[in-house]
């Protein structure tokens, strides 16, 4: 209720414009903060992918690493 009473007191105090003005830089700015916020978050979902793939390819590694072993270990005994 403050704000439109302050709202209110810029439109009767000053012209128009101004207030028009003020409220379109408030507007971009919160446009600008949700193309930067969802730019971020899609950013954020491609490097956790990203991630996620990498750990997996560890794991194969951690699972596949010791069966190489064995296998050289038998290629060796025979």
């Amino acid at each position: 209720m403050n704000v439109v009473m302050t709202c209110w007191a810029l439109i009767k105090k000053y012209e128009v414009h101004l207030f028009l003005s003020i409220m379109s830089f408030l507007v971009g700015g919160l446009f600008a903060t949700g193309v930067l916020n969802y730019l971020a978050s899609k950013e954020s979902f491609r490097l956790q992918k990203e991630i996620e793939a990498i750990d997996k390819s560890s794991k194969m590694r951690q699972i596949t690493w010791p069966l190489l072993e064995n296998s050289k270990k038998k290629a060796v005994l025979n």
